[in-house]
């Protein structure tokens, strides 16, 4: 039992078990894998509780307090019982809630254990999670709280995030993922559902496989009726099962349904041009006085604008894939997606668009679609990512 406790202390504070590879190989039955997911970048001062008490470890101590700490960065100082003082504070800090319970941060819980890092001249706060505890926290905050009617949308979306998770896995890095839709949305395990837990438990384990490798699982909200081709979003190879596929049966899209699958935005023309030099100036660095010409000069087989070409007095931009989105801006917003035609009325600049987010890969509301009409999540994932088989690798 000493030697166990000898050991747990040694693997936090070294963040992990063993000498590993960037990133873990592939393989039936092997070990859960463990998440690190940056909550907090150089945050002043945070604080942490858990609901029996919390050990510290820091500069080769260790302890155990009740109540809420307080960790101040910089100078590095923590506080606890009030005003108590742990004396040589050093980095790495790591704070581990006793018997299994959740770890506070700022009031917000979450499983596994809250670390401390220094990483060059940045601090980064850490949550340590087993796999399946991630994607708990991924499911209701990517997908929603659906309906125990709509389960099967919701292990598919395990299935992607699981997917998706393992590929960013890298050891020579302080962390794995952040916490937003840089990656995907992570939250405290109050978000979670029972239906939400059941679809992640049901899939334990299980992920998207392509030819011995686990498959890049991009998805978004809203595609608008087909998906896209990855290359045609961000440059680089056709990746095989990230191909565009229409979105529907009979003529219907899946993702109909969906609150982001037709919208528009109207400006009035001074206001158009207006985001437009300005988005150019931050683009390119150079001052615009006179938009002559906007024209869309190419589209994907989707239908979605691919690049787009302005005429001015100071010489003509093109902007393609992704970044048009933020080419357009509205109320300080990217468009939704780049599935839009635009067109003026009057006094007015008018974009009639379709769908949310880049289009690749599974198409989130086209998923709860399906499971709407019985599909099941083996052929909600055979629909999106062709081409790949579903393993369970713990």
């Amino acid at each position: 039992m000493r030697k166990s406790f000898i050991l747990l202390f040694a693997i936090i504070l070294s963040g992990c078990v063993s000498k590993q590879a960037v990133r873990p190989v592939p393989r039936r039955g092997m070990p859960e894998p463990d998440v690190r997911i940056l909550l907090l970048k150089n945050p002043r001062r945070f604080t942490v509780s858990s609901d029996i008490g919390t050990r510290v470890y820091t500069g080769g101590k260790k302890g155990i307090f009740a109540g809420e700490i307080v960790v101040y960065t910089r100078p590095l100082k923590i506080k606890v019982h009030g005003n108590m003082v742990v004396k040589d504070a050093s980095f790495p800090v790591a704070f581990v809630p006793v018997g299994g319970a959740g770890i506070y941060l700022n009031g917000r819980p979450y499983r596994g254990y809250i670390k401390l890092i220094k990483n060059g001249g940045d601090i980064l706060v850490v949550n340590f999670v087993k796999m399946e505890d991630y994607i708990k926290g991924v499911v209701p905050r990517e997908m929603g709280r659906l309906s125990p009617e709509l389960i099967e949308a919701l292990k598919a979306q395990a299935v992607a995030a699981r997917s998706y998770a393992f590929n960013l896995l890298n050891r020579e890095k302080p962390y794995d993922l952040v916490n937003t839709e840089t990656h995907q949305v992570y939250g405290s395990y109050d978000v979670s559902t029972p239906t939400t837990d059941s679809a992640v438990e049901l899939t334990q384990g299980e992920v998207l496989m392509y030819r011995g490798k686990v498959a890049d699982a991009r998805y978004s909200s809203t595609c608008g009726g087909r998906t896209e081709n990855n290359e045609d979003v961000w440059g680089g190879k056709p990746v095989p099962y990230l191909r565009s596929v229409y979105d529907g049966r009979f003529g219907e899209p899946f993702c109909r349904f969906s609150p982001h699958y037709e919208w528009q935005v109207i400006y009035n023309r001074d206001e158009f041009f207006n985001v437009v030099k300005k988005r150019i100036k931050q683009m390119f660095g150079k001052d615009v006085n006179r938009v002559k010409y906007i024209k869309v000069s190419g589209r994907t087989r989707s239908g979605r604008v691919k690049k787009v070409e302005i005429g001015t007095d100071r010489g003509k931009f093109t902007i393609e894939k992704d970044r048009i989105r933020s080419l357009f801006q509205y109320n300080g917003r990217s468009l939704k997606s780049i599935l839009f035609t635009i067109r003026q009325k009057g006094n007015l600049i008018i974009i009639d668009g379709k769908g949310y987010g880049h289009g690749v890969g599974m198409c989130q509301y086209g998923a709860i679609g399906m499971a709407r009409l019985g599909y099941n999540y083996k052929q909600i994932l055979r629909h999106y990512y062709r081409g790949t088989r579903i393993v369970r690798l713990w």
